[in-house]
């Protein structure tokens, strides 16, 4: 029970504690805004020359006894007031007032002449001091306008720079374009070239595989025609070749009339001799098998493709009695 009864003590300090401190910041405040207010009244108050003093007693329902007195401020503070009221008019006049009353002491204490040589002294100085801040403004001014023209100089060179730089970009810009122009024109007569000699080695390799395939075909033919005047069967009819071609044709037809020409027009032969027809065919179609070989490997045809060629050729004729 006793600690409980320290407790709500201790409860009851702490609420204390803090409604004083509330009170003591609430009166604390109050205090700082009525001495900052008193402060400002007095930094006020000490801008007044004079001070007003007014005392009235009643004397009926609608008079009044009114006395008004103006006193001395003993607070006024004479440079508050002109920096606040004054004028520089007033300062200028109270300086040359100021001044008057020197040179009237000085003139009673030196005498007139004393006077006067340093009334000329102080002119000369004065003298010398405007024509030095004469020569100093006009120097200034000199260096002012050299400031300004150098100024005025670097400027215009940055502007020149400047357009010299940029036109220098758009001729780079211009030359660029100009080389890119000239590159794509070179590029597209190049490509152009290229094209007409890849269509002119085209159509030379298509004349030339023409010509092979127009050869080969007639070498066949011719082979063809050969091997039916050999097997005595009626020659097909040849298209019309070219010349070498038919002298070629010309000479196998000869070569197969030989070997069909009957025995009674041909000398008496010995009997060791009586196959020598056969020898002579197979002679004559060994002879024209080299002839077709020779232009076939000329146009890259094996001997192989040839006797194929000349085997189906040939099939349709296999009943006929062979040399």
């Amino acid at each position: 029970m006793h600690r409980f009864a320290c407790q709500v003590s201790l409860r009851d300090f702490c609420r204390e504690s803090r409604v004083f401190m509330a009170a003591s910041k609430i009166q604390a405040h109050v205090r700082g805004m009525l001495t900052r207010n008193y402060v400002a009244r007095l930094a006020e108050e000490a801008e007044w020359p004079l001070k007003g003093w007014f005392e009235y007693t009643g004397m009926g329902r609608d008079c009044v006894q009114l006395n008004v007195k103006f006193l001395l401020n003993p607070s006024f503070d004479a440079f508050r007031h002109f920096r606040k009221y004054g004028k520089q008019q007033t300062l200028l006049q109270r300086l040359q007032e100021m001044q008057a009353e020197i040179d009237s002491c000085l003139r009673m204490y030196l005498g007139p002449a004393e006077y006067a040589a340093m009334e000329a002294r102080k002119a000369a100085g004065s003298a010398a001091q405007r024509a030095k801040a004469e020569a100093e403004r006009e120097q200034e001014e000199v260096n002012a306008m050299a400031a300004a023209d150098q100024e005025s100089f670097a400027i215009e060179k940055t502007a020149n720079d400047r357009q010299a730089a940029v036109r220098r970009e758009e001729e780079e810009k211009l030359r660029a374009e100009e080389e890119e122009r000239l590159r794509a024109e070179e590029e597209e007569r190049l490509r152009a070239e290229e094209e007409e000699r890849l269509r002119a080695e085209a159509e030379a390799q298509r004349a030339e595989e023409d010509a092979n395939i127009s050869t080969v075909s007639q070498a066949l033919a011719n082979f063809t025609y050969a091997a039916q005047a050999l097997l005595g069967e009626e020659p097909a009819p040849v298209e019309e070749v070219e010349p070498a071609a038919q002298q070629e044709a010309a000479v196998s037809r000869e070569a197969a009339e030989e070997v069909q020409r009957p025995a009674e027009d041909q000398e008496p032969a010995p009997a060791e001799k009586v196959e020598e027809p056969a020898a002579q065919q197979e002679a004559a179609a060994s002879r024209y098998a080299e002839e077709v070989q020779r232009p076939a490997e000329d146009q890259a045809l094996t001997l192989h493709s040839i006797h194929e060629v000349a085997r189906k050729l040939l099939a349709p004729s296999s009943k006929a009695k062979s040399p």
